[in-house]
């Protein structure tokens, strides 16, 4: 099992935008791939659960640990085919809404990372 960890810069915090537990077209065959099994034509994607889980561990965290835990992601969406789970996330200052303040502003800077299952 592989990990990886996110972070933001100082004052900003994770907002997940995606997660995909599967293995979507045009992936390389040999991506995520350790036996050099066959993927032609591979296209498949896990239900919500892979995003649920990815968003309890890290949404509005500065930093957080995913692991690749395929009991953690749900059904396997394509049995027999090596599969990645990939997560999409921007950086962003947290902000409130109150009726007297305003939500802040702020550059979003967009991310994307390839964890190896």
């Amino acid at each position: 099992m592989k990990d990886h960890t996110f972070s933001c810069p100082t004052g900003q915090v994770l907002y997940i935008t995606n997660v995909l537990w599967g293995r979507l077209p045009p992936a390389p065959s040999t991506l995520c791939n350790p036996f050099n099994t066959s993927v032609v034509g591979a296209n498949c994607k896990g239900g919500p659960t892979a995003l649920q889980y990815v968003q309890k561990l890290c949404e509005g965290q500065p930093t957080c640990l995913v692991q690749n835990d395929w009991q953690q992601l749900g059904p396997d969406p394509c049995t027999g085919v090596p599969k990645y789970l990939q997560v999409s996330y921007m950086c962003a200052v947290p902000t409130t809404t109150t009726l007297t303040t305003q939500p802040m502003n702020s550059t979003v800077r967009m991310r994307n990372s390839v964890l190896v299952v």
